[in-house]
């Protein structure tokens, strides 16, 4: 695998992963406990939105370097 492909799928790859699990988050509140709920509404969905758009940035970044367009 060239570096290359590297540094241009792996952020863009943890990004979606980051940002289905944080949109995901709030459909999984259902059926659980309300310790859960409380803390993966409050603190870990957000993060992982949080954590997604940096890592997007990231990829972004990297593939307009990787084109020369950075």
């Amino acid at each position: 695998m060239s570096a290359r492909l590297v540094r241009t799928v792996v952020p863009a790859t943890l990004a979606g992963a980051l940002l289905a699990r944080g949109v995901g988050g709030y459909a999984l509140n259902r059926g659980s406990t309300e310790g859960f709920r409380k803390w993966n509404s409050a603190l870990y969905s957000p993060l992982r939105l949080g954590l997604a758009a940096l890592a997007g940035t990231v990829a972004v970044s990297a593939t307009r370097r990787a084109c020369g367009r950075g």
